[in-house]
């Protein structure tokens, strides 16, 4: 799982960038969806979901793919553009036409992912797969109640089908929300990924300074050494004051970072 944050304060766009890392990655999903949909619209044209089985698993892996590659686009938006649109200052390495055109490819796999869930939801296709199941439960109360079927054994049928039914409904609830757990993992991770990376560089600025002061003190105790051998009391005087003052001022920083 890549737990690079989507953006970074400093570096080169393209390339390293991980928001291009990142896009790399939700292209290949979305190329995969592309290529599974034909496949879904001719299964849902030309045979009957209720009863074939490669619909029911094209159409159940599809809506996860579509439901998590939309997810994942509102995250990288909310992070790479918007968050970059705040804090202009901060990412002075993205400029506007580099923003400009990660606006374009958001509003660009946005619109065809949601076109595919459109088709996927609308009424011709909810009522498509309402037809199909009508029309199995209908052919089979024909032959249930041909002559030598008994009417308790249609009803432990339908009584079957069912349960079957509420089964098939709830393995499909859990295979959902267990995509979405993972998908909310991925974010999660991400954004762990790109706290650490925050904290590095604050820790990186706090010993910068804290290098310097001790250069800075260090100067000043060689300083006072030589004080101390040639005997000159204000000199001498002057120096305990420095020292004191810059003691202050490393105090006073480590309470405010």
């Amino acid at each position: 799982m890549d737990t690079r944050p989507l953006i970074s304060s400093a570096g080169p766009v393209g390339g390293q960038d991980p928001f291009y890392a990142f896009k790399s990655e939700l292209d290949i999903r979305l190329l995969k969806a592309e290529a599974s949909f034909p496949a879904w619209s001719n299964l849902l044209q030309t045979t009957n979901t209720a009863t074939n089985r490669e619909f029911k698993s094209v159409n159940r892996s599809l809506s996860r793919d579509v439901d998590s590659i939309i997810r994942e686009l509102n995250e990288l938006e909310r992070i790479a553009i918007k968050t970059v649109e705040k804090q202009r200052a901060k990412f002075s390495y993205i400029d506007d036409v580099e923003l400009g055109k990660r606006k374009v490819y958001v509003s660009k796999t946005r619109t065809k992912v949601r076109q595919m869930k459109e088709d996927m939801c609308n009424t011709q296709t909810i009522s498509k797969i309402e037809q199909d199941k009508q029309t199995i439960l209908m052919g089979r109360k024909t032959e249930d109640i041909s002559p030598g079927r008994s009417q308790g054994n249609f009803n432990i049928i339908q009584m079957h089908e069912a349960e079957a039914t509420v089964v098939f409904q709830e393995q499909d609830k859990m295979l959902d929300s267990l995509a979405g757990g993972v998908g909310n993992i991925h974010l999660m991770a991400i954004g762990i990924g790109k706290e650490l990376d925050q904290q590095n560089i604050l820790l990186n600025e706090f010993e910068n300074k804290i290098d310097g002061s001790s250069s800075r003190l260090g100067i000043l105790l060689l300083g006072m050494q030589k004080l101390l051998k040639g005997n000159n009391k204000c000199y001498l005087a002057l120096a305990c004051c420095l020292t004191v003052t810059l003691g202050v001022e490393i105090f006073i920083y480590m309470q405010v970072y």
